[in-house]
């Protein structure tokens, strides 16, 4: 099975949205969010 990772920008606004939509998508925990150090992008490894 192959890995990907997905790497998702977001604006600071978006933060918890993007929080929200990776936890419903049920990827929370394969998620990486940069937030806390300014990046405000997530990146999740999935194998497809």
């Amino acid at each position: 099975m192959a890995r990907y990772m997905i790497e998702e920008p977001h604006t600071p606004e978006e933060c918890l949205k993007a929080l929200d939509e990776t936890l419903a998508k049920g990827l929370l925990d394969k998620a990486e969010f940069g937030c806390n150090a300014g990046v405000h992008t997530s990146w999740t490894i999935v194998e497809a």
